[in-house]
């Protein structure tokens, strides 16, 4: 897969490219920060690619997690990642967590967002 060395590089409107370097820059300077970056839109825009070249230029870690089921399973998986996996021990270091392909059903949306809440309750933990 490519990977662009840069954000620059990232083929996207600037303003946006400009959005998501500032908003991971910020995060990156507090200990233990909690807030959460949504990137929606179509497969193969850049999202991923741009917060990686981001990351990569700040020093970043970057602790990934990937759907590879639907539905409800898919939304157990990413509490037990989120909650037993690497996600609390990424705290220790200077990173972010990338998650991928979310369920995007209307019926999971509830639920998927209490996940991320309390995913971004406990990163704000020392």
């Amino acid at each position: 897969r490519y990977a662009p060395p840069s954000i620059d590089e990232v083929i996207m409107y600037q303003k946006t490219r400009d959005r998501i370097r500032d908003w991971i820059r910020a995060r990156a300077k507090c200990q233990g920060f909690g807030m959460l970056l949504i990137l929606a839109g179509r497969p193969g825009i850049g999202k991923s690619a741009a917060v990686e070249a981001v990351c990569a230029d700040a020093g970043l870690e970057i602790a990934r997690w990937r759907g590879v089921v639907s539905g409800e399973s898919q939304l157990n998986q990413l509490r037990s990642y989120l909650e037993e996996a690497q996600y609390p021990r990424l705290g220790k270091r200077r990173g972010i967590v990338l998650l991928e392909e979310l369920p995007t059903d209307e019926q999971f949306k509830p639920e998927l967002r209490n996940i991320l809440l309390q995913a971004a309750t406990m990163a704000r933990r020392p």
